[in-house]
């Protein structure tokens, strides 16, 4: 079976992110989507970036995807109460976040 486009974003990050949970053991990963009778709209991954004690959350597209209008909805009000959430459309955008909250020196 073929894996969705956005699958393949996501392992790529999901690889990065265990590159660098083995390298600094500072990354921590959770899939938080739980399946049929999940609730819509929210994000499926959470990252835990123990250097800076930071909770990041991640709705990964596919190569220029974006949020539907329920997702996007969903993380204004998670961003208007503090969370940390965004779209991840490329390998590139995670290493730059993932950079900016481990430090440059972990780059």
């Amino acid at each position: 079976m073929s894996k969705t486009p956005e699958a393949k974003v996501r392992d790529k990050c999901l690889e990065y992110a265990e590159h660098k949970r083995l390298q600094t053991g500072l990354v921590f990963h959770k899939r938080m989507h739980f399946g049929h009778g999940a609730a819509n709209g929210w994000p499926d991954d959470l990252f835990v970036v123990c250097n800076c004690a930071h909770h990041w959350w991640v709705e990964f597209k596919r190569e220029g995807g974006e949020a539907t209008p329920l997702q996007a909805e969903r993380h204004r009000e998670m961003r208007l109460n503090g969370i940390d959430v965004c779209v991840i459309n490329s390998l590139d955008g995670f290493k730059r976040k993932l950079h900016y909250l481990l430090g440059a020196h972990y780059e």
